[in-house]
């Protein structure tokens, strides 16, 4: 979580293991490899320009028994907007083998989580 929100890619990527997958369902989006997610998650795509510290908030949940995050995105009237759950499968060594990316934000209230975080929300 802390890689995510401070941008630190490399520190994210270390924590992938070398099969690691990434996928979106229900959109056919598939990335296999620690190396394809890597290159996901350095796209400015990914993060709407460069990854950067302070452009996203997590916030720490479980899922079926794994760990996940709800992220939330900064607009620009510094409010924090909900994008994305994401559940991680972590194996045996200890590094995420596999990152199932929902992205439906407006899911957000009816799990129980706010669909915005105020500015001053602090990092996780």
């Amino acid at each position: 979580m802390r890689a995510w929100e401070t941008g630190d890619i490399d520190d994210l990527v270390s924590l992938l293991a070398e099969d690691a997958s990434m996928s979106m369902p229900p959109w056919l989006y598939w990335l296999d490899g620690r190396e394809a997610v890597a290159a996901a998650l350095r796209s400015p795509g990914t993060w709407q320009g460069e990854p950067r510290a302070g452009c996203c908030r997590l916030v720490a949940t479980a899922i079926n028994g794994q760990p996940a995050a709800l992220a939330y995105v900064r607009g620009p009237d510094g409010r924090y907007m909900s994008m994305c759950l994401t559940v991680l499968t972590v194996n045996q060594d200890g590094r995420i083998s596999e990152m199932t990316v929902f992205v439906l934000p407006e899911h957000f209230a009816a799990w129980g989580y706010a669909p915005t975080l105020d500015a001053d929300t602090a990092p996780s």
